[in-house]
């Protein structure tokens, strides 16, 4: 009797994606996107004064650090962008039908947890995050859509997804998820926390649970990256398209 051909698991074990030197370089990019990128911008802005003497512009003072990133997270995951990208190919329809089931489910996670927040006392609308998104789209929206649908997708699912998520749940998924929520979450609200001296923001870091959850078993069930690439983008654009029409 001859041997069936081996089949692609449905389940991706994401220890071994990575290599230890992208392991290493992708944590190195976790503290700097995630504690020291909030401070680069400003100074950019104060190198570049003292350099030329004048401004150097709100929108590309604004996409420049997302572009520093970008740029380093190309470099640093080169072969693994690569290899992720010809697993997507591979499993074209997989990605496809994982994506949206897992926007689905993103979708309706957000849902609950709002719904426990507003339950809880949180106003849902004070999200700091979200209300400077709405700002940047009345003053900037160029350098919004640039750095939430193109650049910050492939940054942030590289970082927290591959490097995060992945590099510890070959040990334990739970803390895996927990971690991956945390710096996740913490990118989007903590710097708002400090910026507004109000602690009481960072109850926000909770709405980002659908998201790190969700992105992380679509990286897993998935095989590819790129699908929460992808995903991500969709994501901020429809999210970005839909203030539009408020």
């Amino acid at each position: 009797m001859s041997e069936s051909p081996m089949r692609t698991p449905l389940v991706q074990e994401p220890g071994p994606r990575l290599k230890r030197g992208e392991i290493v370089g992708g944590w190195i990019m976790m503290v700097v996107y995630t504690a020291v990128m909030a401070y680069v911008a400003e100074g950019i802005s104060l190198l570049w004064e003292k350099l030329f003497g004048s401004s150097i512009g709100e929108k590309i003072l604004f996409v420049l650090p997302y572009f520093i990133c970008f740029i380093a997270c190309v470099i640093i995951f080169r072969r693994h962008l690569a290899r992720e990208l010809r697993m997507f190919g591979k499993n074209l329809g997989r990605c496809i039908i994982t994506g949206i089931v897992g926007y689905a489910a993103i979708y309706a996670m957000s849902l609950v947890v709002n719904l426990i927040l507003v339950i809880a006392g949180v106003d849902v609308t004070a999200n700091p995050n979200q209300n400077a998104i709405y700002e940047m789209y009345d003053t900037n929206r160029q350098a919004l859509i640039a750095s939430a649908c193109m650049l910050g997708p492939l940054v942030e699912e590289v970082i927290y997804r591959s490097t995060v998520y992945g590099s510890i749940a070959r040990r334990n998924k739970i803390v895996a998820h927990i971690v991956n929520w945390f710096f996740f979450g913490a990118i989007h609200v903590v710097q708002f926390a400090f910026m507004y001296g109000d602690p009481k923001l960072l109850i926000h870091v909770l709405a980002y649970i659908p998201h790190s959850v969700g992105m992380a078993v679509v990286y897993e069930r998935s095989g590819s990256v790129w699908t929460c690439i992808f995903l991500h983008m969709i994501i901020n654009i429809i999210s970005i398209g839909t203030i539009g029409l408020m």
